[in-house]
């Protein structure tokens, strides 16, 4: 009887090291399947990044086409498209991203941008009052057209001390 046992244990060592008799194809599709999205996800993702590309790279766009992309990347983003099969909500759902999330940080780095850009254009418009107050834009005209003789400089600075 020990004999037997040992024999059924030998055969079961014996198969654990025998090659399968799966095709190399099949194993690396099966291997794939689990590693990779389907071609669909993929797509999914692919449409969720251009979107949010569009959105950060075109919030200051001038040009019709930078607009366009923008205000479209906003839209979806927003769910204004209603409930289609690639809708933000449905992208998002099946990429396993909370849109919700997603989509309230989008806004507040929109508006992080349009606060910083808000703050440096109130803070050109100060500087350029403040130049204008004490006469520094007229100052700085003179200086442009200085040309580079020393006789054409000291004529310069005469005028300018003339006029103060």
């Amino acid at each position: 009887m020990a004999s037997e046992v040992e024999y059924r244990f030998d055969d079961k060592l014996d198969s654990l090291f025998r090659p399968d008799r799966v095709a190399p194809c099949e194993y690396v599709d099966s291997f794939r399947r689990k590693a990779l999205w389907l071609p669909e996800k993929e797509l999914m993702f692919a449409i969720l990044e251009d979107a949010v590309g569009c959105f950060q790279n075109y919030l200051f766009a001038r040009d019709k086409k930078g607009k366009r992309l923008f205000l479209d990347a906003e839209t979806w983003i927003n769910g204004e498209e209603g409930k289609s099969v690639l809708s933000f909500d449905n992208v998002c759902e099946e990429l396993d991203l909370d849109s919700e999330f997603l989509r309230s940080g989008l806004r507040r780095w929109k508006q992080k941008k349009l606060a910083a850009v808000t703050a440096a254009e109130k803070d050109r418009r100060e500087s350029k009052r403040t130049r204008k107050r004490y006469g520094l834009d007229e100052h700085r005209a003179v200086n442009r057209s200085v040309s580079k003789s020393p006789v054409a400089r000291t004529r310069l600075r005469r005028r300018a001390a003339l006029k103060n």
